[in-house]
C-alpha cells in the first residue's frame, strides 16, 4: 500500500538528466511531489537529484533512489 499523504520533495538542478528522469518516474507512478530548483556556483555540479520523503533524505544514483523512494512510501501490512 502506498502512502499518498507522504511529503515528497525533489531538489533538482537544470543540468541534471537524472533529475528529469526521476520527475518523470514520480509522475508515472502517480506520486505527488514538490520540486525545489537549485543552482550551484559556476564550476560546481551535483550529478544526482536529492529526494526528501517525510523528512528523510535519499540521494545516490537514479536506480537506488527509485528503490529507496518506493520503500519509503510503501507500508507493509502485518496480519
Amino acid at each position: 500500500m502506498t502512502r499518498m499523504n507522504s511529503a515528497v520533495t525533489l531538489y533538482t538542478t537544470p543540468e541534471c538528466s537524472d533529475c528529469n528522469l526521476l520527475k518523470g518516474w514520480l509522475k508515472q507512478m502517480g506520486i505527488p511531489f514538490d520540486e525545489q530548483r537549485l543552482s550551484y556556483p559556476t564550476g560546481t555540479r551535483r550529478s544526482d537529484p536529492l529526494t526528501v520523503v517525510d523528512g528523510h533524505a535519499i540521494s545516490g544514483p537514479l536506480g537506488e533512489q527509485k528503490r529507496a523512494i518506493f520503500e519509503a512510501l510503501t507500508m507493509t501490512v502485518l496480519g
